[in-house]
């Protein structure tokens, strides 16, 4: 029993504030009215002989289709988010397949993905501050995007101490500061930081090798 009601009450949390409104009200009416007809049920009145029964039916009958209309809502709100996160995962995977196509335009079909080439790490930052430069609302693009590569990324700083401690910094930058954006999607400190590791490294691939 008591895990029924625990049931019900973390599913009253999640229907819309507006119903929640609607059955704390719908409720509140039948315990009162209730109350009322135990404490006069006595009472020869026409409002607790004919009105207060009608009330305490009219009050069940809302609290019924308050339910039924909560049930359907929920499971509408439940819907809703599973076609945004199957929208999320379409988003990435076409943000995954322009990128495939730029770096393609770049490299040879035959060269593997390998992050310790110059051309690849720029195909990547050049991508991403272009991204940045077009449009504003591309953040939630570019966001997905080093997402999607940031295991990649993170496994590439162990690796970049091998080529040069500036270029590995780099790398960690862009990895701290994703993670950082990552828990702050709001902050625009957070963004700029991001933008700010991204550019460090294609400064340093432009010293290191040229534009």
């Amino acid at each position: 029993m008591f895990k029924l009601l625990r049931s019900l009450v973390s599913r009253f949390k999640n229907i819309p504030k507006f119903y929640q409104t609607l059955l704390v009200t719908f409720f509140a009416c039948i315990l009162a009215f209730g109350l009322i007809a135990i404490l006069f049920h006595d009472s020869d009145s026409y409002f607790v002989g004919n009105l207060l029964p009608e009330l305490i039916g009219f009050s069940l009958e809302g609290l019924f289709f308050v339910c039924l209309l909560s049930v359907y809502s929920f499971h509408a709100e439940k819907r809703k988010d599973q076609i945004k996160k199957e929208e999320s995962k379409k988003l990435i995977l076409g943000i995954v397949n322009d990128y495939t196509s730029h770096v393609g335009k770049v490299l040879q079909p035959s060269v593997t993905f390998n992050l310790s080439d110059y051309i690849m790490r720029e195909a990547i930052c050049s991508m991403i501050v272009a991204k940045h430069d077009q449009d504003e609302s591309k953040k939630e693009e570019i966001y997905f995007l080093t997402k999607a590569f940031l295991p990649i990324f993170n496994q590439h700083v162990a690796t970049a101490y091998q080529i040069d401690k500036e270029h590995a910094e780099s790398w960690q930058h862009i990895v701290i500061y994703l993670n950082y954006l990552a828990n702050n999607p709001e902050s625009s400190e957070a963004w700029e930081a991001f933008v700010k590791a991204i550019n460090e490294l294609k400064e340093w691939d432009i010293l290191q090798f040229g534009e």
